[in-house]
């Protein structure tokens, strides 16, 4: 997980546009754009070295103006319980979680 700080706080920056920009470094699993403080975002990669290559290439780079200041996060980034079960649709509806015989 890593935390964006210093995103242009006017709505231009949605998860769909972090998502865009960080997803060329690494899948990226979820993000979420802080409620309280909508300068600051947290992105959850699927491997470290996703993370690694978007603050190696990423930090100190501009977004519509702003240096972004990009560094590994000890947060965590827990689900709501509607995110929670919509994740757990998309599972479902995958067929993954489904026992297989071997």
């Amino acid at each position: 997980v890593i935390s964006v700080k210093n995103l242009p706080e006017d709505g231009r920056v949605q998860a769909d546009n972090l998502f865009n920009v960080f997803g060329c470094y690494g899948n990226v699993i979820r993000i979420r754009i802080m409620a309280e403080q909508r300068s600051t975002a947290l992105i959850e990669f699927m491997t470290p070295t996703g993370a690694n290559l978007a603050i190696r290439y990423l930090n100190g780079g501009e977004l519509h103006g702003k240096v972004l200041d990009i560094q590994p996060s000890q947060e965590i980034i827990t689900l709501t319980e509607e995110e929670k079960r919509n994740a757990d649709a998309a599972k479902d509806a995958a067929g993954e979680g489904e026992g297989t015989d071997e």
